[in-house]
């Protein structure tokens, strides 16, 4: 009996001590978000949602005690039966209120996280600000994200697409969508707003337009797809995309919501960049694929069902671009701005789209809300893969009541910042391949770096771009190299400072001169080679193995390795072991006289030119014998 309420006790310690919980943790502005999220995954944080300022995600009861560090705060214990929704702050508003059946479990620096047994249906019904329903997923973290280069001067093909869009053309897509009446999500014709939208993309000509159908809330809703396949690289995709439902807060959204400004003009963005497109026989290297989602209005349905399926069958997308509201404006058109709204890891595409937004359009463009889980930029962000999302500088008065029609939106601010997204999307969309596996080595000869890479298969590639930097950004000045016949080109950096510093950038450039990203390294030229790391012993049966990192100079002769029976006196080299390919080097020794004994053993470099690096620091081992047995005692119960 007492074993068992010992095992009892035990058990529920245990389990108290590694229950969940939805936390919240302060993220300080001292480092980057994403290295912070970074550390925070290692440390056993599952992470749901962040902004600039706080996460939210799930840690152990012991989280804190671990890492007494972060600011964690325990909001509810996991699993829950509640419903997690983020609701987003509309024009800075102050405050959220809410019915008793809603809980604010936090506060963010743009939105409240809110618990409730309520559906999204119901929560629709209580509020008229953007939210999603946060799902219990671990953010994906976007991939190490490369540099983008420089703008250039305008380019002929990409200022003639841009000045097809046309306003009026504009105006007659979002006539013709407030035509419907109503595109509320759960109205009996949202078959129908959707058949309509597919049939205009093919009416431009686009061959592969369909439905792409997903359940939500007992409904079949209805995702439409059109595709520009890629002449190059059919299977990578820049995607263009915005919601086609609406809903209204002060009426009956089944006979009337016409949503004008939200989102028809986003949708219509989708359609207005794909008929000047085909108007004009554009033909990417990229696919450029046309998204207009379902049932963004109940939480992101549509974008979060594409976003997913895309992640599990391994989709390549090179960008997204979002638009969500966009045709709303008071401002003089000579001072016209519009939003864009950056994302943590995306924040160089966000600078880039700035730069085409301001060389091909009159707009002005700022920057709004960091990581907005408001539309459907959000999902594709938190499943990893890079976005833009383009807003109104000016929100809309009418959002989500039924005078949001067209006599209030206007055509000609709405096509400019289409213009600017068809910049975007083209530039992307026509970028070259960007070369991978960039290594940096160390010359040996105090002025010089090695460079090598894989060479991209895009035929159209020239030459590459080679750039260093003391500063790591503000790369200018590029060397151009030709690639070599292979799968590899290499190029040697010279007239180097000794002992700097220096980060390097490359680029492939194809013979229109466009640029594809940067990849991005660093490294030092040294004179001498530097001393060895990682450093470290393994003793064994009558052996010790040692390992240590491999070098990175190129001119590395030997590595040799002191033993001594003495640690102030290491005397003569006494094995060398020769420089490999491999990650890691490793010496075994197995000579003892006495295996009882220490001994004391250390390591530097010897290069081609009888240069030697600084000498690690002494690490004192030896075999294991076993001569003095083992002790096993019993303490059970019965033997």
């Amino acid at each position: 009996m007492k074993r068992y309420f010992f095992g009892l006790i035990l058990t529920l310690l245990v389990v108290g001590l590694f229950a969940d919980y939805l936390v919240q943790i302060d993220l300080p502005s001292s480092t980057t978000l994403q290295k912070q999220v970074k550390d925070l995954t290692a440390a056993g944080c599952e992470v749901f949602h962040y902004d600039s300022s706080s996460l939210i995600g799930k840690a152990d009861d012991a989280f804190q005690v671990r890492y007494p560090q972060y600011n964690t705060r325990k909001l509810l214990p996991l699993p829950t039966y509640q419903r997690l929704y983020l609701i987003s702050r509309i024009d800075d508003q102050a405050q959220l209120d809410l019915p008793p059946a809603y809980h604010i479990l936090a506060e963010l620096k743009d939105s409240w996280l809110v618990s409730s047994m309520q559906d999204e249906v119901q929560l629709r019904g209580e509020i008229s600000h953007p939210f999603t329903v946060l799902e219990l997923k671990p953010i994906v973290p976007q991939k190490k994200l490369s540099g983008i280069p420089e703008i250039r001067t305008l380019e002929r093909s990409i200022e003639d697409l841009v000045s097809l869009v046309n306003p009026d053309s504009v105006m007659w897509f979002i006539q013709s969508l407030q035509n419907f009446q109503t595109r509320y999500a759960m109205a009996p014709n949202r078959l129908e707003v959707a058949t309509w939208i597919r049939n205009q993309f093919i009416r431009f000509g686009i061959t592969d337009a369909e439905l792409s159908p997903f359940q939500w809330n007992g409904t079949t809703q209805y995702n439409v797809v059109a595709t520009i396949p890629g002449t190059l690289n059919p299977d990578k995709y820049v995607i263009v995309g915005g919601h086609h439902d609406s809903i209204v807060n002060n009426g009956d959204p089944y006979t009337w919501a016409p949503g004008a400004d939200d989102n028809a003009s986003g949708s219509v963005a989708a359609l207005e960049m794909a008929r000047v497109m085909m108007q004009q026989g554009f033909q990417p290297k990229n696919s450029i694929r046309f998204l207009t989602f379902a049932a963004e209005e109940f939480g992101l349905w549509g974008s979060k069902d594409y976003a997913e399926t895309a992640l599990q069958s391994e989709q390549n997308i090179l960008l997204m671009i979002n638009h969500d509201m966009i045709a709303y404006t008071e401002q003089n058109p000579d001072n016209w701005q519009v939003r864009l709204m950056p994302y943590d890891g995306c924040d160089n595409h966000t600078t880039y789209a700035s730069g085409l937004t301001q060389l091909y359009t009159s707009l002005n463009p700022t920057y709004g809300t960091y990581n907005s889980p408001s539309s459907d930029s959000h999902p594709f962000w938190a499943r990893g893969y890079p976005v833009i999302y383009y807003f109104e500088q000016t929100f809309c008065p009418y959002y989500h009541s039924d005078l949001d029609i067209v006599d209030y939106v206007n055509p000609d601010y709405c096509a400019e910042i289409i213009r600017a997204s068809t910049a975007v999307a083209s530039t992307y969309a026509n970028m070259p391949l960007a070369p991978e596996n960039l290594s940096v080595s160390d010359a040996g000869t105090g002025g010089a770096l090695q460079l090598s890479w894989s060479n991209v298969t895009d035929p159209f590639v020239t030459h590459y771009n080679v750039y260093h930097s003391i500063y790591g950004q503000n790369f200018t000045n590029p060397q151009q190299v030709t690639p070599t016949p292979g799968a590899t080109t290499s190029f040697t950096l010279d007239n180097l400072d000794n002992g700097t510093l220096y980060y390097v950038a490359l680029s492939s450039v194809d013979e229109n001169g466009s640029e594809s990203y940067y990849i991005l390294g660093e490294g030092t030229p040294n004179l001498y080679p530097l001393m060895p790391t990682g450093f470290a012993d393994q003793p064994g049966l009558g052996e010790v193995l040692f390992t240590w990192d491999r070098n990175q100079e190129l001119d590395v002769h030997v590595y040799q390795i002191y033993r001594s029976t003495d640690p102030d006196n290491l005397g003569e080299v006494y094995a060398q072991v020769p420089q490999t390919g491999d990650p890691v080097i490793s010496f075994l020794d197995a000579d003892f006289d006495d295996s009882n004994q220490y001994y004391y053993y250390a390591l530097n470099v010897l290069d081609l030119s009888g240069s030697t690096s600084p000498t690690t620091e002494i690490i004192s081992s030896r075999p294991v014998t076993l001569n003095s047995g083992i002790l096993v005692i019993d303490e059970t119960a019965d033997g």
